[in-house]
């Protein structure tokens, strides 16, 4: 073993070779704010500030796809949404995913309110006797060419709003998110 390498790094799998480093310098009551997370949360700076950009930027590894502009709900969209593919989902498991993977540090009443309420205006989802209809992830090509449909601000013409809340009626999902 040499350098800076971890037991287990070898040529083929030496994380130096595939993460990204950055450096950042914090002075001031930013610095003692961190410093004072870490030793009451027993986490290191590391951690903390790969967390912190991880919410704080968006994802940019997925294609260019119809979303909100918001950032929050993006990621929550993101996080219930499949290419290709109506999904529909008890709230409860919706409430779940979002919380878990999009806004971790965001009470599930909030998440209910201000995110999945914002989607359902929005046309995205469709909430209805506890089930959530998510409309597939749609690429935004698709909707530029399809210039003659009565499209929505988010993207969605009014026949598709209407699909998702008749998916949301018809549909039961059972608590782990599948269709009975």
């Amino acid at each position: 073993m040499s350098g800076n390498r971890l037991a287990g790094d070898e040529e083929g799998n030496d994380r130096h070779k595939t993460e990204f480093r950055a450096a950042a310098r914090l002075n001031g009551e930013l610095a003692d704010r961190l410093e004072h997370y870490c030793e009451q949360n027993g986490e290191t700076k590391s951690d903390v500030v790969r967390e912190a950009l991880d919410e704080f930027l968006p994802m940019w590894d997925l294609p260019d796809y119809v979303v909100p502009k918001d950032p929050d709900l993006a990621d929550a969209y993101r996080t219930l949404a499949r290419e290709g593919e109506k999904r529909v989902l008890s709230v409860e498991k919706a409430l779940d995913i979002i919380s878990r993977q999009a806004l971790p540090n965001t009470d599930k009443e909030l998440i209910l309110d201000d995110v999945l309420g914002a989607l359902d205006d929005g046309g995205l989802v469709g909430i209805k006797n506890g089930n959530v209809a998510v409309h597939p992830l749609t690429p935004i090509d698709e909707v530029n060419a399809a210039s003659g449909n009565a499209a929505t601000s988010d993207g969605l013409d009014e026949e598709t709003g209407a699909d998702l809340d008749a998916l949301a009626d018809a549909t039961p999902a059972r608590t782990d998110g599948g269709q009975r």
